[in-house]
């Protein structure tokens, strides 16, 4: 399908050829802003509990 439409064909369907780059793109950039803001180890929230079971 993305060779017919690179050739200058006619696409049954543009939202298959427009969707999965746009949900992999998501995907990328969710996953790069989970690993840039979450901490590693735990929080000192998550120490102050460890601290106080224990």
């Amino acid at each position: 399908m993305a060779a017919q439409a690179g050739a200058g064909g006619h696409v049954a369907n543009p939202a298959d050829v427009i969707i999965p780059p746009a949900v992999a793109l998501a995907t990328y950039v969710f996953i790069t802003v989970i690993s840039v803001l979450k901490p590693w180890g735990l929080t000192a929230r998550g120490r102050r509990h460890r601290r106080v079971r224990w």
